[in-house]
């Protein structure tokens, strides 16, 4: 396993600070997964395995991210952004706070 990769604690009896943080990483775990299935149900480009560096694989992810946004927003695609405004809308991360937020 990668030194930078998460993953869960094992055990039955957590404590509450260990079974918090398998929660947020499960989580997260599931908003990654359903973006990415988001994105590829709108994106031929993700039905496949990216034959690319770690830095063309951003930029990918994150143009797709935005445009998914723009169209949504145009109400292109049969999505109406005033259906459930925050269900089908992806992020990208904010580079100088390390959080995610929409793009609109």
């Amino acid at each position: 396993m990668k030194p930078y990769l998460l993953r869960p604690y094992s055990g039955r009896r957590l404590p509450e600070n260990t079974r918090v943080f398998n929660y947020r990483l499960s989580r997260a775990h599931r908003v990654v997964e359903n973006t990415f299935g988001i994105l590829t149900q709108r994106w031929r480009v993700y039905t496949g395995r990216l034959q690319v560096g770690p830095e063309t694989a951003d930029s990918i992810v994150r143009a797709t991210c935005i445009l998914h946004n723009m169209l949504r927003s145009a109400k292109i695609g049969g999505q109406n952004p005033d259906d459930e405004p925050d269900e089908d809308e992806v992020g990208v991360e904010d580079e100088e706070e390390s959080i995610l937020r929409p793009i609109q």
